[in-house]
């Protein structure tokens, strides 16, 4: 083994920018690959015959308002401070995940922390996708 590895990186060594092309030509064959036959991404997913699955579509049947996913986002304010002195950015926060992902309903309890934390240290933010 130690001779092949040996051999290997003499053969590397004395032809370097033959071996610097093959990685180059490699990765250039490995990413136009990976465009040219690489799906379109997505966010939902199903198991059809899973019980789990049934149930959501029973659910979605029934009840489409509370069929899909929740997501629940806490967050926590530092050592001497209070969830009330982020409010803004919470808001923030929570208008970026309702852009960037498809939720159905969302909410953000900010300025209610102390009726979730009593000790007003923490609030959260919650949605569901459709």
């Amino acid at each position: 083994m130690a001779t092949l590895l040996y051999r290997l990186g003499r053969f590397a060594f004395r032809r370097a920018w033959l071996v610097i092309g093959a990685w180059v030509v490699i990765l250039a064959v490995i990413l136009g690959g990976g465009l040219l036959l690489g799906g379109k991404l997505g966010n939902s997913f199903a198991i059809p015959g899973t019980e789990s699955q049934e149930a959501l579509d029973r659910l979605e049947a029934v009840f489409p308002s509370v069929a899909g996913a929740a997501a629940q986002v806490v967050v926590v304010a530092p050592d001497g401070a209070s969830v009330d002195d982020y409010k803004s950015a919470i808001e923030k926060q929570t208008d970026e995940i309702a852009a960037d992902y498809p939720v159905s309903a969302m909410a953000s309890h900010a300025g209610e922390a102390s009726s979730i934390v009593s000790s007003g240290k923490a609030a959260n933010a919650g949605g569901n996708t459709p």
